[in-house]
């Protein structure tokens, strides 16, 4: 989201077949390798975007207020949720479901 920001570019991250990347990085920099498609750390590490219902990518900016999201984060039998309410930056949500 500090990309998008810095940038004033829209940038959306998405989960790949192995891990996840960003799409939208404005510029040829440096910082594009920060962006760059990576796998996950964890080999069977499942995502999937809970909120909004229907999305396939997380919107991150570059506007100062972002729609509310969730992303679901399961492995081995365990799960936790980053979410943000659009206000502040996401933050670790384990256990229940995210209110609407």
């Amino acid at each position: 989201r500090a990309q998008a920001r810095s940038t004033a570019t829209p940038v959306q991250w998405r989960a790949t077949a192995r891990g996840f990347e960003f799409d939208g990085s404005g510029s040829a920099t440096s910082a594009d390798a920060v962006l760059a498609a990576r796998d996950w750390l964890a080999p069977g590490l499942q995502a999937q975007i809970e909120r909004p219902p229907g999305a396939t990518a997380l919107q991150l900016g570059p506007e100062p207020v972002i729609a509310a999201q969730t992303l679901l984060l399961r492995l081995e039998g365990r799960e936790l949720r980053l979410v943000t309410d659009g206000f502040v930056p996401f933050s670790v949500q384990a256990g229940a479901p995210a209110s609407p």
